[in-house]
């Protein structure tokens, strides 16, 4: 963090604990993303895209793909990516300038009518269909599920601090600071991937003959959901300046959010390995296998005897032998601030860290009050938009009482003449 400051760059730090935050966060010139922080930024949906093929890769980040789903959860999952996709594509093209929590409004707060309404002549229009009501209705708890968390952000697009345009332009020496805690991580996870995504499009948008770099740094990386172009920056970002960090405790975790290959995949693309001591085999073992084998000739002596001195012989033999470079028990039970250190083109070299006791120099966190007020009024306009709806219903319902007393009769009839059931 210290030699990013030095040489000017921009980085953006996923910051779990807050860490990160209260040691290098400089009011001054760095952007904090977090809703529950009174100190961060507004950031709106719309402010950040380009084009609507963006809209379908943010639909991903929300809706992160599993890597062995079943059958119904993989059709419904793509079927909210889809809806979601066409509705926003849609509120985009027409220019509504809407606030996150107006789209989620226009989504969840509608009938499935309206949403069908909103999504005719679109691909996404047979998927929410008043005929096939129960299908609406799962593609919408589907939709409810993975993007009720863009309520917490609600300011207008051109008032909203937009990644891409922090991060394309001229500015320097600024860092951007994607904070959580850890009772909310899993409301903010959803958010943080998205944010996450649209970096890895902003630099993929940058001129592939910069000078300047662009750090990412994920501590913890398996805490917030599957990044979709994760995979694809790692292999393609360094050719336009992107340079990425990332940590985690063991491979299980990182194999349990991206699936087996991916996890390979990610794995693979970092050059530089820095491993610490770990307290699972199986990471253990899976580290070795990373720093690779050395091929090593073993010699064995033999004697003989004889029943006479002269019958005395010694034999040698020689076996080359493959090993690891480092054993797995020796990765369980490294010391503390000791690491391997692996990089291009060289061999893995022990080494060892010293601890610096950094100053803290702001708190990791800032209760923002407002969003709870902010949020409670939201949930205040649902309640009275329902009640209203009940009493609109109550007094049709009077007025039509004897209407249906009379209807009543005539459907019983009918089902006993047609033998229907209604």
């Amino acid at each position: 963090m210290e030699q990013i400051r030095e040489m000017g760059d921009k980085a953006i730090i996923y910051d779990k604990k807050g860490d990160y935050t209260k040691w290098f966060y400089n009011s001054k010139k760095d952007k904090i993303l977090n809703p529950f922080d009174q100190r961060s930024e507004s950031w709106s949906l719309l402010s950040e895209i380009e084009n609507i093929v963006g809209i379908k890769q943010l639909s991903k980040a929300f809706i992160p793909e599993k890597e062995n789903p079943g059958g119904g959860d993989k059709i419904w999952d793509e079927a909210g990516r889809l809806a979601f996709t066409e509705i926003v594509s849609k509120l985009y093209s027409q220019g509504e300038n809407l606030t996150n929590r107006e789209i989620v409004d226009r989504i969840l707060k509608s009938t499935i009518k309206e949403v069908a309404k909103i999504l005719k002549n679109t691909y996404g229009q047979a998927i929410v269909d008043p005929n096939s009501p129960r299908t609406a209705s799962s593609v919408l708890f589907v939709i409810a599920a993975h993007f009720n968390s863009l309520k917490l952000t609600n300011s207008k697009p051109g008032e909203s601090f937009s990644i891409r345009d922090w991060l394309l332009g001229d500015e320097q020496d600024s860092m951007l600071f994607l904070t959580s805690q850890e009772n909310l991580s899993g409301e903010l996870a959803p958010l943080q991937t998205a944010w996450m995504e649209i970096v890895i499009g902003a630099i993929l948008s940058k001129s592939a003959d910069s000078d300047k770099k662009t750090w990412v740094i994920i501590d913890e990386l398996p805490a917030i959901n599957k990044i979709p172009s994760l995979g694809n920056a790692l292999a393609t970002t360094r050719s336009y300046g992107g340079c990425f960090v990332l940590g985690m405790q063991n491979i299980a975790q990182l194999r349990e959010v991206y699936g087996r290959n991916a996890a390979q995949n990610i794995s693979s693309e970092c050059n530089t390995r820095c491993i610490f001591q770990s307290n699972d085999s199986d990471t253990a073992k899976w580290m070795s296998d990373n720093i690779g084998d050395i091929e090593v000739s073993e010699f064995k002596e033999g004697l003989s005897y004889g029943a006479n001195t002269i019958r005395d012989g010694v034999s040698v033999s020689k076996q080359d032998k493959v090993k690891p470079i480092l054993l797995p028990s020796e990765i369980l039970n490294m010391s503390r601030l000791n690491l391997i250190l692996k990089m291009p083109d060289h061999p893995a070299v022990k080494a060892k860290v010293k601890h610096k006791k950094r100053e803290v120099i702001v708190e990791p966190f800032i209760k923002n009050h407002e969003i709870v007020e902010d949020l409670k009024s939201a949930y205040d306009d649902v309640e009275e938009v329902s009640n209203e709806g009940e009493e609109s219903g109550n007094k049709k319902g009077n007025k039509n009482s004897a209407g249906n007393a009379e209807g009543e009769n005539e459907l019983t009839s009918k089902n006993q003449n047609n033998q229907t059931i209604i």
